[in-house]
């Protein structure tokens, strides 16, 4: 049955008979009884099959068939009334030509009594809409279960897609990297010079290094939301670089974000030293804790005052720590409020306008120097997995820069949208 519902659909039968049932008057379908009786026999038919029950209780233009169904019940429930009421009569005084009062009895005009016919397609009304309701209600039902199911299937994707943006990219997430230059003794890296002169490495320090790239080469998170990926040195393992792609629903979503990071010969007794490496060439700060510098604030490198929880501690706080702190305290929804004293706006329409115009300044810096210079110049030793994650989220990242696009249709910002759409 259901393979017929599109040809059905598609043809005139569904305007046909709703342009009968425009006709309110019962007495009028009595001149045309035989069809009308088809008409609502047809009708059943159609709520008796699922499949076809979507002709009766929808409609593409103008009323469905339902409506007109239940607006013609209304009518037949007034006229089955009617029929079991006593026709009234009423005494009517009138004077004769002899001067003489005369009294007669006549039949209010709005009394009519409906005829047989009327009584029997007023009956097939009440019966047809009485299906047309329970056909609405299990539309409704499959409707909902048709949601839920979507939805499950919905996550049951992404459950999958995780699953693939995993296997693509772990083989790629902690690897070694050769970041001396070519004929030496310089690295490719933003703190070359303390390399260069730190050359002691420390028993200590050497223990510690071995048990963190220990929880490193495991515990670093890769999913398509967000995900941290790890280079060390082939000689070195206090000399790292990480990209964190940025976490979604976020205006740093999908860029890549290069960090170099060093243990200095204190390590573990002092933090680690960590530097951004994307910053627009110097010209982009991409939040209140992200200088244009390069300089990261965060408590727990000590380049931010903190409480003393929150401060790197040589016994519990790790290199991991800090990578999923940048990731999840740094790269956030709302970066505004990182400022210092901004976070009393947030509620407030004054500081929901600040946020949002800051947010406008990073998503065009992230699509500009966290996308497409990654893509044309991606950080050394992530080449590969940066190809990957942007062809992985590619679709993702269409649709995600077509909605910053569209809301940059009505900010009040000047030149955001000619930003966004360059």
């Amino acid at each position: 049955m259901a393979q017929v519902y599109g040809p059905i659909s598609s043809s005139c039968l569904e305007p046909f008979v709703r342009s009968y049932l425009y006709n309110d008057s019962l007495f009028d379908m009595c001149k045309y009884f035989a069809l009308y009786q088809s008409i609502f026999k047809l009708i059943r038919a159609l709520l008796s099959h699922d499949p076809l029950m979507k002709l009766v209780v929808t409609s593409s233009q103008g009323k469905s068939i339902a409506t007109l169904i239940s607006s013609l019940n209304d009518i037949a429930n007034k006229h089955l009334s009617r029929s079991s009421t006593p026709i009234k009569k009423k005494r009517i005084s009138q004077t004769n030509p002899e001067g003489t009062e005369v009294s007669k009895t006549s039949v209010d005009p709005a009394a009519h009594q409906p005829s047989g016919e009327e009584i029997k397609l007023a009956k097939e009304v009440q019966e047809t809409y009485k299906l047309t309701v329970q056909a609405q209600e299990r539309l409704r039902l499959q409707e909902q279960a048709t949601i839920k199911f979507q939805n499950a299937k919905n996550i049951e994707t992404r459950k999958s897609f995780a699953q693939i943006y995993k296997e693509v990219m772990e083989p790629f997430q902690y690897e070694e990297m050769d970041m001396l230059v070519t004929g030496g003794p310089k690295y490719d890296h933003y703190y070359t010079t303390r390399i260069q002169t730190d050359t002691v490495m420390t028993v200590k320090k050497t223990q510690r290094l071995v048990h963190e790239h220990s929880l490193l080469s495991t515990g670093l998170p890769l999913r398509p939301e967000s995900s941290i990926l790890l280079r060390f040195d082939s000689e070195r393992l206090d000399v790292m670089k990480c990209i964190i792609t940025g976490p979604s629903e976020t205006p740093y979503d999908c860029g890549v974000f290069q960090f170099d990071i060093y243990c200095p010969p204190e390590y573990p007794e002092k933090p680690p030293l960590v530097n951004l490496q994307t910053t627009g060439k110097d010209k982009v700060r991409f939040n209140p804790n992200l200088y244009n510098s390069g300089k990261v604030c965060l408590s727990l490198l000590g380049t931010w005052s903190g409480g003393v929880n929150e401060q790197w501690s040589e016994h519990t706080s790790t290199l991991l720590q800090v990578f999923v702190s940048i990731q999840s305290l740094i790269f956030v929804t709302e970066p505004y409020y990182n400022e210092p004293g901004y976070e009393a706006q947030m509620h407030t329409p004054a500081g929901k306008q600040a946020s949002d115009r800051y947010n406008e300044r990073i998503k065009v810096a992230t699509i500009e120097w966290a996308m497409i210079d990654q893509l044309q110049n991606p950080s050394p030793g992530f080449e590969e997995p940066i190809k990957k994650h942007f062809w992985l989220r590619a679709n993702y990242i269409k649709s995600q820069c077509a909605s910053w696009l569209e809301m940059a249709k009505t900010s009040p910002t000047t030149g955001f949208f000619d930003q966004m759409n360059r």
